[in-house]
């Protein structure tokens, strides 16, 4: 399932530029105290709404001391197009046997070739879209 969400780094940007979307799950980093000037010690994981985060803190021996949403790729999507202007889509190129990723805002279509994924190619189109925000 985990697969469904956006990877950290992408919820990072998104955040950055105004995501606040209401999200099923966000991603914690454990490791000091954040008020203390505590370091981050661990890769961000993607945590459900609803898990014990105290079970996983107690785990590493470590506070949750960050948090960012974790958008669903389609809420990303969606909120391209709603609040932007701007469509989004991932399609397949048969013949080529690659993804590709396409960006559409006022008329003008953008298209990055090729991706191995369906979502490195909707990746790389978030990415870009990004940049027009």
């Amino acid at each position: 399932m985990k697969e469904q969400f956006v990877p950290y780094e992408i919820a990072k940007k998104l955040e950055e530029k105004g995501f606040d979307e209401e999200c099923l799950a966000g991603y914690y980093v454990f490791g000091g105290n954040k008020e203390q000037g505590g370091d981050e010690q661990t890769e961000p994981e993607l945590f459900m709404d609803g898990y014990d985060i105290d079970y996983r803190e107690a785990e590493l021996n470590m506070h949750a001391y960050y948090y960012c949403d974790a958008p669903l790729w389609q809420q990303v999507v969606d909120w391209f197009r709603e609040k932007h202007g701007i469509t989004i889509y991932a399609s397949d190129r048969i013949s080529m046997k690659d993804w590709c990723g396409t960006m559409l805002q006022q008329g003008q279509s953008l298209k990055f070739y090729p991706k191995e994924t369906y979502y490195e190619a909707l990746t790389k189109i978030i990415e870009e879209a990004l940049k027009l925000i």
